[in-house]
């Protein structure tokens, strides 16, 4: 898989990792499950991922990363259109962090 970003477009200080255990999303408001998110990487205070679902900047995300563990609350940053249907969509931690799975 071809990275997006080369180091001079390059924005986080952290490095991007691809999770080690899968994340499940869900539209804060209105409550949505967003069942076809793909997780592309995350870091410690952002993640990006792949879905067909539009979402918009500004948007409150919240992700579950553990049955038991309290969900991170993110906000979308950016969406990209992919041209296949898909949106490539950055977001960061507001409450919580992806520590978890990187």
């Amino acid at each position: 898989m071809s990275s997006l970003h080369t180091p001079s477009t390059e924005r986080r200080q952290e490095r991007r990792r691809v999770p080690r255990q899968s994340v499940r999303a869900m539209r804060v408001t209105p409550v949505l499950p967003l069942t076809d998110v793909q997780v592309l990487n995350v870091c410690a205070s952002g993640v990006a991922f792949k879905t067909r679902t539009p979402v918009y900047e500004g948007e409150h995300l919240s992700f579950h990363l553990a049955e038991h563990a309290p969900p991170v609350l993110a906000q979308v940053l950016a969406r990209e259109d992919l041209g296949d249907g898909y949106y490539r969509v950055r977001c960061r931690c507001l409450l919580g962090n992806f520590e978890r799975v990187v």
